[in-house]
Order: C-alpha cells, then structure tokens, then sequence
C-alpha cells in the first residue's frame, strides 16, 4: 500500500480565504494514516538535502520555518473523532 502522494510545484495550497502558497513540494498521506497518528512533519530544503525542520502532534499550535508567524492549529486539521 501507498503510505500518500507527492504533488510538485506550482499547485495552488488555499489556508484560508484570503492566505493562498505554492509551495515546492505536497506531501498529502493516505487517509488511514495520517489521522490515525495525527503527526505533522515539515521538512526544509537546505544544502544536504530536505532535512526534518518541525515534528508535532495532537493538538499543538505549530509554527514553522520559514513562515514562523503562521500558526497552525492542528486540532482544525484532523478530522473529530
């Protein structure tokens, strides 16, 4: 089985009505996956390669670099239980 599906750039990321990237790389995992495990995990490209930048889990509020004033609540990403 496929753990999900890497999209490339461009492709349109809309976060909110008015807040819309196109970020290099979309990594979506296969829906018995990720919310089961409720894990995000962002990766940057840097001169080695993608390195991990950011883990987190549950319900955190996640910031990230480069974009360290978006917060993203995780508890609006997974689906209710």
């Amino acid at each position: 089985m496929a753990l999900g599906e890497v999209l490339f750039a461009p492709l349109d990321v809309i976060l909110s009505e008015t807040a819309v990237v196109q970020p290099d790389v979309v990594f979506l995992a296969a829906a018995e996956l990720a919310p089961r495990r409720r894990t995000l995990d962002v990766f940057a490209l840097g001169p080695g390669g993608y390195t991990l930048a950011a883990h987190a889990s549950g319900d955190e509020i996640v910031t990230t670099p480069p974009f360290d004033r978006l917060r993203l609540a995780l508890a609006s990403v997974w689906p209710r239980r």
